[in-house]
């Protein structure tokens, strides 16, 4: 599950850095961390994923920043019956090209 996380917190980190529109970004790194977790198996009993894609002129130095959360229950960590659950986080940030064109 941590590995997973991991891989949902690169892969929306390096989309969200790649897409121009910071809105447009957040919104496909969250699915593309909900998808990355979906191949992974992990069924997440919550899931939070945090994108920061600042706003910067071409030329500056920026980077997006995805975090990752998920809530995964015991019973699906190999502990069936077992009540409860346990979050599990990544965070990874990505460089965005200096010189793309800006929203």
């Amino acid at each position: 599950a941590e590995a997973a996380v991991t891989e949902a917190a690169h892969a929306a980190a390096r989309l969200g850095s790649a897409i121009r529109d910071p809105s447009t970004a957040r919104g496909q790194a969250t699915t593309e961390a909900d998808r990355v977790l979906g191949e992974q198996g992990i069924a997440c009993a919550e899931l939070t994923v945090t994108v920061d894609v600042p706003i910067t002129q071409a030329g500056q130095p920026s980077t997006a920043t995805a975090q990752v959360r998920c809530a995964v229950r015991w019973a699906d960590l190999a502990l069936p019956g077992l009540p409860g659950r346990h979050d599990v986080s990544a965070v990874f940030t990505s460089s965005i090209d200096r010189y793309r064109e800006r929203p």
